[in-house]
């Protein structure tokens, strides 16, 4: 993609995150979520992007590194380094994150701002011990056992379906 495509994204997704954040509460009412969950709803579109610049610069500023310092730690980096391809990344991460807005969506239709606070909390809690599990279990090159099985069970099922 390059600088100027990402930077092109950025703008386009800083710009859209705005629009909406400015819309006028009657408009909202066409939508199933509450009016008061809009930075909610912001936050949980965002929410790998987020997530994953927290954490890497938490990790970093605990190792006593500058957070812009590049190395391996980014999500992305965990999963290809535990053997999967960057396309089957890509489909990961996103719907991975497709599976967070839709929750974060139905969940924000009736519950308030502050339960749904809690709710993304805990969410990010367990991205945070998954992930620290398997950076470790890659570290340990068990990562690269479990992707070869999972592989294997696709390829067996793949097999079958073609037969």
């Amino acid at each position: 993609m390059g600088d100027t495509g990402s930077l092109l994204i950025g703008f386009f997704i800083g710009f859209c995150t705005l629009k909406f954040l400015s819309m006028d509460a009657t408009l909202l009412s066409n939508f199933t979520f509450k009016a008061e969950n809009k930075l909610i709803i912001i936050f949980a579109i965002l929410f790998m992007p987020l997530f994953d610049m927290c954490r890497v610069i938490g990790i970093r500023l605990v190792s006593g590194k500058s957070p812009f310092k590049a190395d391996r730690n980014h999500i992305h980096h965990i999963l290809i380094d535990s053997g999967l391809s960057h396309f089957k990344v890509a489909m990961t991460l996103g719907f991975l994150n497709y599976v967070i807005i839709i929750i974060s969506l139905w969940l924000s239709s009736f519950l308030d701002s502050f339960q749904m606070s809690f709710f993304l909390m805990f969410l990010n809690v367990v991205m945070l011990l998954f992930f620290s599990l398997l950076k470790e279990l890659t570290v340990f090159n068990v990562g690269r056992i479990f992707t070869s099985k999972f592989n294997y069970f696709l390829l067996k099922k793949n097999e079958k379906s073609e037969l």
